[in-house]
């Protein structure tokens, strides 16, 4: 009866704690472990989540490049002429 219902809500690839909200929503009066064994028995499993992969820099983009200001003189007329950062 409990699969039964799963397959009507469509809840194939969710897991257990949402499964067993959404029973307990629909009126039905079941355990986590019983929600459990169910799915075990009839091959009902979640589907794992992709795992984060991280965007790093775009290289080839079309933006122009910053330009040169120090073209390589490091030596500052005065305090607070130049100012640097370092992005790594």
């Amino acid at each position: 009866m409990l699969v039964s219902e799963i397959r009507r809500l469509q809840l194939r690839h969710h897991g257990r704690p949402r499964i067993h909200a959404a029973l307990r929503a629909e009126g039905h009066r079941c355990s986590r472990g019983r929600v459990e064994r169910l799915m075990r028995r009839h091959h009902i499993r979640a589907r794992a989540g992709r795992r984060f992969q991280p965007f790093t820099t775009d290289s080839r983009h079309l933006l122009a490049v910053a330009p040169n200001l120090l073209a390589q003189c490091f030596e500052a007329a005065a305090p607070n002429r130049v100012w640097l950062a370092d992005l790594t």
